[in-house]
């Protein structure tokens, strides 16, 4: 992997300023790709889980998305 290249990453500190992350952790991200994209790679995700985990939703309930174009709520609505 080259110098300069962007990744993203599931991990622990991962909002420090360095990282150290095992090479087969790392997501390498198109080039030329935008960073506001390329950080929803990571984040939006973990958020959609967390939230679903504390909405505790059951199989047959309902759950309201207010945001329903956001991508957390487009991943909530995948899991």
């Amino acid at each position: 992997m080259e110098i300069g290249t962007m990744v993203a990453f599931f991990s622990k500190n991962a909002w420090a300023e360095y990282a150290s992350i095992p090479q087969e952790d790392v997501i390498v991200l198109p080039r030329g790709g935008a960073f506001d994209k390329a950080s929803q790679v990571a984040v939006s995700p973990i958020t959609a889980w967390g939230l679903l985990e504390r909405a505790d939703v059951k199989a047959g309930d309902w759950l309201l998305l207010t945001a329903g174009n956001s991508i957390v709520s487009k991943l909530l609505i995948q899991f």
